[in-house]
């Protein structure tokens, strides 16, 4: 519900600034098709806000579920609620750190694989890609590797417990993935 809210006063306060601005833009007065780049942005804007919507909504249902299905694997309720804020706050931020250093790199591949779009160069397109996904696959193998073998020890040493560095190490091959 706080998520649409923000993004209806968002839209709003994009099209107060939007008017706004059109009345300050000399021979915006005359007449000219309404919204001629209403299509274009509906089809732009309407698969990110559906998939930010729906990211929202898989956030909060695998947010009941997960304890929901801890509970039915035998589990007592407290447990459950405590396996889950274990795995959610303590193993998966430490599986999916390193995944903050390859989204910055991969941003730097952006003016790359567009330069060669832009050209129709299909063989750097594919040597760009390839290679970024090769690269990738290494280094968040290096990471796994890391996490598994120092995983309990990570676990302790960050949350001063025992309780997350066990699933850090059991993860590893996630963080494969989620890297």
């Amino acid at each position: 519900g706080a998520v649409a809210a923000g993004d209806l006063a968002s839209l709003l306060l994009a099209l107060c600034l939007y008017w706004r601005d059109l009345k300050r833009i000399p021979g915006a007065d005359r007449p000219c098709p309404p919204f001629p780049m209403a299509g274009r942005l509906l089809r732009l804007s309407l698969p990110l806000a559906f998939s930010s919507y729906a990211r929202s909504a898989l956030s909060t249902l695998r947010s009941m579920l997960v304890p929901k299905a801890l509970r039915r694997s035998g589990v007592g309720a407290a447990r459950a609620l405590e396996i889950y804020g274990v795995v959610g706050g303590m193993v998966m931020p430490v599986l999916t750190f390193a995944s903050v250093f390859f989204l910055a790199l991969s941003e730097q591949l952006i003016p790359a694989l567009t330069r060669a779009q832009v050209r129709r160069d299909r063989s750097g397109l594919e040597a760009t890609a390839g290679g970024s996904l090769r690269l990738s696959l290494l280094l968040s193998s290096g990471v796994a590797l890391v996490l598994w073998l120092l995983g309990p020890a990570l676990g302790r040493w960050l949350y001063r417990s025992g309780g997350g560095g066990g699933g850090c190490g059991a993860g590893s091959p996630c963080g494969v993935c989620c890297v």
